[in-house]
């Protein structure tokens, strides 16, 4: 689906060549006039692949690019205002996400965040002083991953931002399959956080456009159920999982309690009640 990464700037060479060899294609230089318009620019990325997508470097990171009318690219920014916006008025310790991992005050536990996707909840969670280690199995989102942690690493450098220096601090991440990782050491964490990615032909229009699109690349979590009960065999203390507000339970266990908002819900299963 994803043949070539595109890049313009000859600085970004190296990078571009490095991110390429993990997924086995070519990296390729778009040579464009420097004040070239957004239309020629796109343009020069579509006459380079006939698939509905490519990956694009360039000096505001690594971007997974549509080549359709939207013209929508995704890419991980843990800088970006949305995210800052969230992580200062999200709620704090008080949002669902929170509450159902068991943040309390005083209490920040050590979480695995087993499908950690584009790293938002990981880093909020992160920003509220637990420490998370992050699972990501898709080579093409664990790219996207590792990009935004350099470039949210090359900020808090330059700017010497202490509070975003210690969020990230406080993030690990494992360019792996939860279930190829695991080992004793699992039940070390105080609460494991799954979010797998369901389907939604129901209610797309209640799906941010950017999950649509990841979906359509990355596919859907098909082993969830079976990832869901090898994890809860473990007896990890305490393990989360969100799912659509009227999605049935996982292997039909009810959890011990549900958080419930508007679209989502977290079903929260524990070992020691």
């Amino acid at each position: 689906m994803i043949n070539c990464l595109a890049y313009e700037d000859e600085r970004f060479c190296s990078l571009a060549e490095d991110y390429a060899s993990k997924l086995g294609i070519s990296s390729v230089r778009v040579c464009l006039e420097q004040n070239a318009s957004k239309k020629k620019r796109f343009q020069a990325y579509r006459s380079l692949t006939k698939n509905d997508y490519l990956l694009i470097l360039n000096a505001e990171g690594l971007q997974l690019q549509m080549l359709d009318l939207s013209a929508l690219k995704i890419s991980v920014d843990f800088c970006s205002p949305q995210m800052q916006y969230r992580v200062s008025k999200g709620g704090g310790k008080s949002q669902m996400i929170a509450k159902a991992l068991g943040l309390k005050p005083g209490h920040s536990p050590k979480i695995i965040d087993a499908t950690a996707g584009l790293g938002k909840d990981a880093f909020v969670l992160a920003s509220l002083g637990c420490r998370v280690q992050m699972y990501e199995r898709n080579p093409i989102v664990q790219l996207l991953l590792e990009d935004g942690f350099r470039r949210a690493h090359l900020r808090a450098e330059d700017s010497a931002e202490r509070q975003l220096f210690e969020t990230l601090e406080r993030l690990s991440f494992s360019a792996s399959d939860i279930l190829d990782s695991y080992n004793t050491k699992i039940c070390d964490f105080d609460a494991l956080y799954l979010d797998p990615m369901f389907p939604h032909p129901e209610s797309r229009s209640l799906v941010k456009k950017d999950m649509q699109v990841l979906q359509s690349i990355v596919g859907t979590d098909l082993d969830a159920s079976e990832v869901f009960e090898t994890l809860l065999s473990l007896g990890i203390k305490r393990l989360v999982v969100k799912r659509p507000k009227i999605a049935p339970y996982l292997l039909d266990k009810k959890p011990n309690h549900s958080f419930v908002g508007k679209r989502n819900r977290f079903d929260v299963y524990t070992s020691n009640e």
